[in-house]
């Protein structure tokens, strides 16, 4: 049987850290026939053994999982598993409802845990924080009037996401790397999915790089191998001789699998005078490990138990509790909160401004971005830039190889008191032959997805859309969109009115795009997705993707082929509208449009518009289109 390739997509909420998921794809006996783990957001190719019905299952880390059933041998489809409307676990309060929260970040210093300087920026439900200097293990301690604080630990050099939850309070985590997601299924019980990540894992780092990697890897290794190597383990101690996960990892091998007491009492010794484990799984071992070897009467083992009491949920180590009184060694005194670490939902750090010019905003924010091009990100991972009214906060992310997620925050954001009235497109341009645009959401908020590890030539604020009634891809949501030439992958954006999402993937063709576009409307209706691109000698094309809701997927993804795009100019993208308007439009664009459409479900939704359209001469255009 001849094998063949299907396209995935896993989508989820906004703004959300989940970014992976663990899909099996079964065949029609119920078999799983292929395992692969896919970025959030991105369409995912996977090798399946021959044509025919599948069914594609995707685990997120949240516990989610989302089903679809699909059939190969259509060009171009995209299996879409829309995991949005099931997180509701990252639903936060809304409004006034929302808690006031202060942020004070917590460093090691001479053996001392002391406060340290951070940076942050807040949008809807969600604050994103980073500690300066960026180096040791962190600590964030979060407070909330009339509960109690908690502290969350966090790697060296972490971005820590702290989001709004449906109980009043907040909760505090790190953008899901493939570490954090095989700890999380680790976390969960879930060995399988787990494997399955570090599978995938093992492929695409380097040792010493990250200590959130090593220590996923060492963790899964000891807890599921029946003889993990002790190599491995000596040689994370080496890497990161500070860590208390490191040691008590050495620790617990040499007790539990090589039989060596002496050497498990040494370590576990130094790993508690080291502090708590950064992971909630090490909190639990190391205990384990010092009753074991009776070396739980310690005054530290008993501190130790206290804060597995009030432990919180998932994997990084966190506890109700102030840093000064539950780490240790201890600060002598409490720190005084500067009024930049006390922060409230309902206001921003900026002072309340007087009406800005739109003008005035874009130039102030194109001067914020050149700042942070030329800054670059040598020494840190966020960078920070301030210029009129408007002040930046830029911040990378690391994806799982030798690329990062780029993330601009400006203050105030261009949509508040409709300050602009359209949000600004944002012009990342990493090199000559890769160029890619992103939008500022409502929040002030833009994202560029893959970024290269390289100096940038350009950051700049491109000019609003052509027209009123037009919005430049992907001036649609904060998802990014690669316009370089090679058999790479763009990123998802969602059109006016969350109804349509657009997917744009390159081929092995100079000038050559597939467009996936995805219609939710609760009508069998065909609709009709005006989208205009320019082409390499400078001409503007309309091209019109006809899309069609089908109630057994909730949704449908129609695909068509773009030809002859010059991919350093904006893509621009209508409102969908239905088939009658079809009459506005020339003989030519729907002709043409009718022969791009690359799939099965894109033609059968033009043979459905040429039904409906009420003109016979486009039904026959298009009949004979599809025919031809």
């Amino acid at each position: 049987m001849t094998r063949v390739q299907a396209r995935l997509l896993v989508t989820v909420r906004a703004h959300t850290p989940v970014r992976h998921a663990v899909i099996d794809i079964l065949d029609t006996d119920i078999r799983t026939v292929a395992t692969t783990v896919a970025t959030t957001g991105a369409p995912h190719a996977v090798t399946l053994p021959g044509a025919g019905f599948y069914l594609a299952q995707a685990r997120l880390t949240t516990g989610t999982v989302v089903r679809a059933p699909f059939r190969t041998g259509d060009p171009g489809n995209c299996v879409l598993l829309d995991a949005r409307s099931d997180e509701e676990h990252h639903a936060g309060p809304s409004g006034s409802e929302r808690p006031a929260v202060g942020l004070t970040w917590w460093g090691t210093a001479d053996g001392q845990w002391t406060p340290v300087d951070g940076t942050v920026a807040m949008h809807e439900g969600i604050t994103d924080a980073f500690a300066s200097p960026d180096d040791g293990i962190l600590a964030l301690q979060v407070d909330t009037p009339e509960r109690p604080a908690r502290t969350t630990l966090l790697p060296p050099r972490a971005h820590a996401v702290i989001r709004a939850t449906r109980a009043r309070d907040w909760r505090v985590e790190l953008p899901e790397t493939m570490a954090l997601a095989l700890l999380t299924f680790l976390n969960r019980g879930d060995v399988a999915n787990a494997r399955a990540v570090a599978s995938r894992m093992r492929t695409t780092r380097t040792a010493g790089t990250s200590l959130l990697d090593d220590l996923a890897l060492a963790y899964l290794r000891l807890r599921t191998d029946l003889s993990p190597d002790p190599a491995y383990l000596r040689q994370l101690r080496d890497l990161y001789p500070w860590s208390s996960d490191a040691a008590l990892l050495h620790g617990w091998h040499a007790g539990s699998v090589a039989g060596d007491r002496s050497t498990a009492q040494t370590a576990l010794v130094t790993a508690l005078e080291l502090g708590p484990p950064v992971l909630r799984l090490g909190l639990r071992m190391l205990y384990d490990g010092l009753h074991i070897l009776g070396l739980d009467t310690r005054p530290r083992a008993a501190q130790l138990r206290e804060l597995l009491r009030c432990a919180g949920p998932g994997p990084l180590t966190s506890f109700a509790g102030t840093a000064a009184s539950a780490l240790w060694p201890t600060h002598t005194s409490a720190p005084t909160l500067s009024p930049r670490s006390r922060l409230s939902p309902a206001s921003d750090e900026t002072p309340s401004l007087q009406p800005i010019e739109p003008t005035t905003w874009r130039m102030d924010l194109g001067q914020c971005l050149t700042r942070l091009n030329r800054a670059g990100f040598q020494n840190s991972r966020h960078r920070s830039a301030g210029e009129g009214v408007v002040r930046t906060l830029a911040w990378l992310d690391p994806d799982d190889g030798d690329t990062s997620s780029l993330t601009v925050v400006a203050t105030p954001a261009p949509i508040s008191g409709g300050l602009l009235g359209a949000a600004p497109t944002l012009a990342l341009h990493v090199s000559a032959q890769d160029h890619r645009l992103a939008t500022m959401d409502r929040h002030g908020r833009a994202v560029f997805h893959r970024v290269p590890h390289r100096p940038w030539l350009s950051l700049t604020v491109l000019p609003p859309a052509p027209s009123p009634d037009e919005t430049p891809v992907p001036a649609l949501a904060s998802r990014a969109l690669s316009a370089h030439g090679g058999n790479d992958i763009l990123q998802n954006v969602t059109g006016p009115d969350q109804e349509v999402e657009l997917t744009i993937s390159a081929t092995d063709s100079r000038g050559r795009y597939i467009v996936d576009l995805t219609v939710r409307t609760t009508t069998e209706a065909p609709r009709i997705v005006p989208l205009s691109y320019h082409t390499l000698s400078g001409e503007r094309r309309h091209l019109l993707v006809a899309c069609r809701y089908r109630a057994l997927t909730r949704s449908a993804t129609a695909s068509a082929l773009c030809t002859n795009v010059d991919p350093h100019v904006g893509w621009t993208l209508r409102s969908p509208v239905v088939a009658s308007d079809l009459s506005s439009w020339s003989v030519d664009i729907i002709s043409d449009s009718v022969a791009a459409a690359a799939n099965k479900i894109s033609r059968d939704a033009w043979a459905a518009a040429g039904a409906a359209c009420g003109d016979e001469g486009i039904r026959r255009l298009i009949d004979d289109g599809l025919t031809g």
